[in-house]
């Protein structure tokens, strides 16, 4: 009606429709803060799912092989790097195949840990981590340097396990990737096994000796007791002297400072009255790449299967042994020189020379006896390893019981001539050592009073011959050659057998072990020697017991050597279990 305020309508529609405003206002904020809780409630599901997808992804991508965790090994057991006389390096190369594609990094990176052993003995070990991998197959090569420290103790057990070479490179590899990746490898190998061409050497030069040094003595030196059984119808002197009908040596002990080898010689009295049995003097040395490895002078030898005092009776013969010790100390400067190729033949090889002497005195005449008769007897070889050489095998040509040529004899003896150019002396001073009635170093005459007016004429340095134009001794004879065509069948070699009296057991194992069924057709088999493959040293004898500590298969092998130095061996296998 026309009683209305004015207005009024406009003010109530106002009103209302601020209230609608504020309505809406409030809708729209609502709005929002429920879409902005619904979107924090689902993020962590949707990393979540982000984080399956990606390793669904991966996974697939790994599947098919467009990515991969990198694998790794050894190019080779390793090389000899700079070889010099302050170091000897070796160089390990490590494969790595990366198959992740170029771009993709998963933050690979390689470390390696290697070490190399030499029968049983860590001779380098290394190290190297946080190694960068690319993509794609590399190679990587890691540096270390020989320990030469430990040399010696290499040497001893070269030594006793009959100069054979186990070399052992082990490496952990571990590749950081996606996923920890780790490899262990392992590289055996077997060098030198049953050459054994030190010893062998030293057995062939000592095998250089062989013959017969014979000199005729007045009888009217002799008692008439000595002479009792002697034909002297006719003549005034009689023959004495000896024959060498063979020479070989072997090791006997070894320890990181000395190595001692045992001489054994087949003596034979080919004269008309008896002759000393023991040795009066030797001279042995062993030369490797020039490098002097082992001396043993007159001083430094123990008699071992006679005494001082004992005799040869005219026409027999005995089994003369004794042993020569020498230092070690020049091991590591050899063996620097056998892995350097401008030194000897060439890389890992050596060039051995092998020098001996033995003296004995005859005591009524006062002739001294050097055999052999002109100078030591040298035997020259060589072997090579393949420690790190690739592509190649072992090989020697050093070996036992050749008889060595001897320079400026060509086929005689020779013998010293004394101040009066008489002939009581015969042969050389081995090793320029002192020897009865000569100066320890340049061979004049001392007179000590049962050599008195002898001169001894020395050799400048072993393994120098004296000139050859001496006068040859009366009476002294040297074996006859072989005609040409003419076989001269060898003696028959002895036969190894090897019992134990258990095969099998658990650890610790204690077995007996019996080489005495062995046999030989002339009946003196010399020597057994033991090995038994657990680490442990060499040992010699018939018969032995050994402990087995630890589980494994063992080949227990003995050798039996005869007095012509030939050689057989058997073998018996151990299996030893681990111990409840």
């Amino acid at each position: 009606m026309s009683g209305a305020r004015p207005g009024s309508s406009t003010d109530g529609s106002a009103d209302a429709a601020g209230e609608a405003s504020a309505d809406a206002s409030t809708d729209s904020s609502g709005g929002v803060r429920s879409r902005a809780g619904a979107l924090v409630s689902t993020w962590p599901r949707r990393i979540a799912v982000g984080i399956v997808a990606l390793v669904a992804v991966l996974a697939v991508l790994y599947l098919t092989g467009i990515i991969g965790a990198p694998s790794a090994g050894l190019a080779d057991r390793g090389d000899w790097g700079e070889v010099t006389d302050e170091r000897t390096e070796i160089v390990t190369t490590v494969w790595v195949n990366n198959p992740n594609p170029v771009g993709l990094s998963l933050g690979e990176s390689l470390t390696a840990d290697y070490d190399i052993y030499m029968n049983g003995v860590r001779v380098a070990e290394g190290s190297k981590s946080d190694i960068t991998v690319p993509t794609g197959n590399s190679t990587t090569a890691l540096s270390t340097d020989l320990l030469n420290d430990q040399l010696p103790t290499w040497w001893v057990a070269f030594v006793r396990a009959d100069e054979t070479v186990e070399l052992d490179v082990n490496a952990t590899l571990t590749v950081d990737a996606l996923a920890t990746v780790e490899r262990d490898v392992h590289v055996n190998r077997t060098i030198l096994e049953n050459d054994r061409p030190v010893i062998g050497a030293l057995s062939a030069a000592a095998n250089g000796t062989a013959g017969t040094y014979t000199e005729s003595v007045d009888t009217d030196q002799y008692d008439d007791a000595v002479l009792e059984d002697v034909d002297l119808t006719g003549d005034s002197s009689v023959t004495a002297g000896y024959e060498i009908e063979r020479g070989w040596a072997t090791w006997e002990s070894v320890s990181e400072n000395e190595t001692t080898a045992v001489i054994h010689l087949r003596v034979h009295n080919p004269g008309d009255v008896p002759v000393p049995a023991a040795p009066d003097g030797v001279g042995v040395a062993i030369d490797m790449n020039d490098v002097r490895l082992f001396e043993g002078e007159t001083d430094e030898f123990t008699l071992r299967s006679v005494d001082e005092g004992t005799m040869i009776p005219p026409g027999e013969t005995r089994n003369v042994t004794f042993t020569v010790t020498m230092d070690n100390d020049k091991v590591d400067e050899w063996f620097t020189g056998h892995v350097r190729e401008d030194v000897g033949p060439g890389e890992e090889a050596t060039a051995v020379s092998a020098q001996f002497q033995v003296v004995f005195e005859e005591p009524v005449s006062g002739t001294t006896f050097r055999l052999p008769a002109d100078s030591p007897a040298t035997y020259d070889c060589e072997f090579r390893t393949a420690i790190l050489v690739d592509d190649r095998e072992t090989a020697t040509d050093c070996g036992e019981g050749a008889n060595p040529d001897r320079p400026g004899t060509d086929g005689a003896s020779t013998a010293g001539t004394d101040a009066a150019g008489g002939t009581d002396v015969v042969g050389t001073d081995p090793v320029g050592t002192a020897l009865p009635g000569t100066d320890a170093l340049d061979g004049t005459a001392v007179p000590d009073g049962t050599d008195a007016g002898v001169v001894t004429t020395a050799a400048d340095d072993l393994g120098t011959p004296l000139p050859t134009d001496t006068v040859t001794a009366p009476g002294v004879t040297t074996p006859t050659p072989t005609p040409e065509g003419t076989a001269t069948p060898d003696p028959a070699p002895p036969t190894a057998r090897l019992s134990a009296n258990r095969t099998a057991g658990e650890a610790p194992l204690t077995v007996s072990f019996d080489a005495t069924n062995s046999s030989d057709p002339n009946g003196d088999i010399e020597e057994y020697r033991f090995t038994f493959g657990d680490g442990s040293g060499a040992a010699t004898g018939a018969t032995q017991v050994h402990t087995f500590d630890t589980a494994g298969v063992y080949t227990v092998t003995v050798t039996v050597v005869d007095s012509t130095g030939r050689q057989d061996t058997d073998t018996v296998t151990i299996e030893v279990s681990a111990g409840v």
